[in-house]
């Protein structure tokens, strides 16, 4: 369900960031085509961003040395575009069985949901906090 959820999330903001910056949202859940639909701009920052925190990125680290996984951000989005399709039907078989399959886009997530709020700061303003106690 990880995967599931985990590549739903990034979907989600994806399509946040598109309605934020041009007022669409594409109908498909594939991620390297929502990002690719994002301004240059923003594809910039994030594949920045992005590139900083592979560094420190420890679960990164361990898919580079252990699976032989690339880690940067194209290669990424091309082998975790459809993880949600793939995951979702899981039970029906995952068509490639000789590359692993898996989400390793966590990380990116949170670099678009602080894309979003880079364009948006009164959103962050607005969320709710937990109470102190």
């Amino acid at each position: 369900m990880y995967g599931v959820n985990g590549a739903f999330a990034v979907e989600l903001y994806l399509k946040c960031l598109l309605a934020v910056e041009c007022g669409q949202i594409p109908a498909t859940h594939n991620l390297k085509g929502l990002f690719y639909q994002l301004s240059r701009e923003s594809q910039g920052k994030l594949k920045r961003d992005h590139d900083k925190r592979i560094q420190d990125n420890s679960m990164l680290a361990g898919f580079r040395q252990r699976l032989g996984i690339k880690t940067d951000l194209d290669s990424l989005l091309e082998d975790g575009q459809d993880v949600f399709k793939q995951f979702r039907y899981m039970f029906e078989g995952i068509a490639d069985r000789t590359k692993p399959v898996g989400f390793a886009l966590e990380p990116f997530g949170e670099l678009v949901r602080n894309r979003i709020l880079d364009l948006r700061p009164k959103w962050l303003a607005d969320e709710l906090t937990s109470p102190t106690h």
